[in-house]
């Protein structure tokens, strides 16, 4: 069969398994690795937001905006907050 340059046809399918499992690998690995880089993403901008709202907190001492101040602090806090009968849950 090789001396006819004719492929066993074992040999590719034992190849096309291994390349089939290394694909599936590097798949997952780089699902991983998208996923580390959305979660720096996110710590990044969840720093901004926390430098911003300390800033606007120092420029405002008083009262004028400590409401929305404070919401936004939850916000960064808290991804989700949900209210059942005026309660935090």
């Amino acid at each position: 069969m090789f001396s006819e340059d004719k492929i066993n046809i074992d040999i590719y399918k034992d190849r096309a398994e291994l390349l089939r499992n290394e694909e599936k690998k590097l798949r997952q690995d780089v699902k991983v690795i998208q996923l580390k880089i959305l979660e720096k993403r996110n710590a990044v901008d969840l720093v901004k937001a926390t430098q911003d709202f300390f800033l606007r907190l120092r420029s405002n001492p008083n009262n004028e905006q400590m409401d929305y101040l404070v919401k936004t602090f939850m916000r960064i806090i808290f991804k989700a907050i949900y209210i059942q009968n005026q309660e935090i849950v």
